[in-house]
């Protein structure tokens, strides 16, 4: 009976999280939150029916998100990091004027859009920018679809990371981070992290075009100092060498662009909040921020304490190899989609982990950034506040955990390898 009843209420919760994506987003995550603790706590595995339901609520979040920006406001701007991309390459070959699809701004030649050197080689030869935009668009909308109704295992953290607002901003954005995130994810599936000639290449065309890709080498070195494999280290290492090289030259001494975007709820990163404390934030407002951590700690200290102190797992060599990537953009300044990188990590860790770490890597997910829930600005207000204040003590929480792991982990492996 028992029984009976915490599957009809998962039912129940399923159909009112589905409902509430078209009524409020602030609604929806918190009836999302509560559907995934009892999701975490039932141990009767889902019926092939609530299976569905649940991959379904992606589904619905994106189909309501469209339709309202465009009802909205029909000249909303969408996909225009590709669009950047692609005028910018267009460029190189010769002056190009663009018109940007549905917010009908014109954009001459950008002087910089802060990508990597090969930006400046690379041409896009046709001026076919929104064909060949909304192209990209619908491969990867359709292998995101393919791959959530294909997956078996894992099913409620993959949907929690595409409903998150660093899938979000990519995904609307359609920002070439992407490419980068394909092939992580095509790394860690696919491959034991053996060396390959082919692939220094390709993370050497991806680092000389998106810069921060360099840091998934220091992953590979790491990982070859591990097992010892010095041959390769010491090619890994010139390769790393040379790519830092042609950075240092491209942004420091050739002067070029590199992105360093700040705002109060669009991006994250250590760099960032020291930036937005110091020179951007009153100090009452500063002050109000301060007492609602405080608040919010008090309130919640023993079940943080809960949650955090169970992430302790000993890393996977493939965690391992992701975390230094992770640890650098996290440190730096970024918009809020290169999250996602850190989703990647969680979705490593997440199957290893209990109950209470697993519903705090859900709430690291959804509060990554907190742009959807409190809106382009901040406006000043008790719910702006508490919801920021989640944001920076579950993104905190999280980054200062993995790095203790991550130290514990890299220790035991090294006394390991000495042993």
């Amino acid at each position: 009976m028992k029984n009976d009843i915490n599957i009809n209420k998962i039912s129940l919760l399923l159909g009112v999280t589905n409902v509430l994506i078209f009524f409020n987003y602030l609604a929806f995550i918190v009836s999302f939150l509560y559907l995934s603790f009892e999701l975490i706590q039932e141990k009767k595995v889902l019926s092939k029916r609530q299976i569905n339901y649940l991959k379904l609520i992606p589904i619905n979040y994106y189909v309501y998100s469209f339709t309202s920006l465009f009802l909205e406001n029909f000249k909303s701007s969408i996909f225009w990091d590709m669009q950047n991309f692609l005028h910018y390459l267009r460029c190189n070959s010769s002056y190009f004027t663009y018109t940007y699809m549905n917010d009908s701004t014109s954009q001459s030649c950008w002087e910089s859009i802060g990508y990597g050197p090969l930006s400046e080689l690379l041409v896009f030869p046709s001026d076919n920018i929104w064909s060949i935009t909304l192209v990209f668009a619908l491969i990867f909308t359709s292998s995101v679809v393919y791959y959530l109704f294909t997956i078996k295992n894992n099913t409620l953290i993959i949907v929690t990371i595409l409903v998150s607002p660093a899938f979000h901003f990519m995904y609307f954005g359609l920002t070439t981070d992407i490419l980068v995130v394909l092939y992580l994810i095509f790394i860690l599936k696919n491959t034991n992290l053996d060396f390959s000639i082919t692939n220094l290449i390709i993370l050497s065309f991806l680092t000389q075009l998106k810069s921060f890709p360099i840091f998934i080498f220091v992953g590979y070195l790491i990982i070859y100092y591990l097992r010892n494999e010095i041959i390769h280290f010491v090619v890994t290492f010139c390769t790393v060498s040379l790519n830092a090289f042609i950075l240092i030259n491209h942004y420091f001494v050739s002067d070029y662009f590199l992105p360093a975007p700040i705002s109060y709820t669009r991006s994250f990163g250590v760099l960032h909040d020291y930036k937005l404390i110091f020179e951007h934030i009153n100090f009452d407002e500063l002050l109000i921020l301060i007492l609602f951590l405080i608040i919010f700690g008090l309130l919640f200290q023993k079940k943080l304490i809960k949650f955090t102190s169970q992430l302790s797992n000993i890393y996977s060599e493939k965690v391992i190899f992701l975390f230094p990537a992770i640890f650098f953009i996290n440190l730096y300044q970024n918009w809020g989609y290169k999250f996602i990188f850190s989703a990647l990590l969680i979705y490593l860790i997440y199957s290893t982990e209990n109950k209470q770490s697993k519903f705090f890597l859900i709430c690291v997910n959804l509060f990554s950034t907190s742009y959807y829930s409190v809106g382009w600005g901040f406006e000043q207000s008790l719910i702006n506040y508490f919801l920021v204040s989640i944001s920076k003590v579950t993104f905190y929480s999280f980054y200062l955990i993995a790095v203790f792991n991550f130290t514990k982990s890299l220790l035991i492996m090294i006394d390991k390898k000495k042993n």
